[in-house]
C-alpha cells in the first residue's frame, strides 16, 4: 500500500493516526512512518491495514474511503482547471508584454 494511500483512507475514516495504529495493533510511530514513506508496513501489517480498511472493522469502510477519493478527485481536477486559466493569463500578459518591448525598440 502507497504511503499516501494509507493517509488517505486513514483520513477518509477520520481517525487520528493513534487511532489507525490501535486498529492495526502497531505503534504511532510506524503509521507515521508508513505515511511519509520512511518505512513500509511489514506482511502482516500490510494485510491488517488492508483488512481495517476494507471494512472487516467497519461495515462503512469502503464507502467511506470511496466519498473521500471521488471528493479528492473532483478537488484534483478543480485545481487543474484553475491552473489552466491561470496559464492562459501569464499567456496573454506575456504576449502584451513582447507587444510593448517591440513598440518601445521601434521608437
Amino acid at each position: 500500500m502507497k504511503p499516501e494511500l494509507i493517509k488517505q483512507a486513514r483520513q477518509a475514516q477520520g481517525w487520528s493516526q493513534q487511532e489507525l495504529a490501535e486498529k492495526v495493533g502497531a505503534p504511532h510511530s510506524s503509521v507515521y512512518k508508513w505515511e511519509r514513506g520512511m518505512s513500509k508496513p511489514s506482511k502482516s501489517n500490510q494485510k491488517r491495514l488492508e483488512e481495517v480498511f476494507s471494512g472487516s472493522d467497519s461495515g462503512a469502510g469502503n464507502a467511506s474511503v470511496e466519498k473521500h477519493l471521488r471528493q479528492r478527485i473532483v478537488d484534483l481536477e478543480a485545481r487543474l482547471e484553475d491552473k489552466d486559466k491561470n496559464i492562459a493569463l501569464l499567456e496573454d500578459a506575456l504576449a502584451i508584454a513582447k507587444s510593448a518591448l517591440k513598440e518601445i525598440a521601434k521608437s
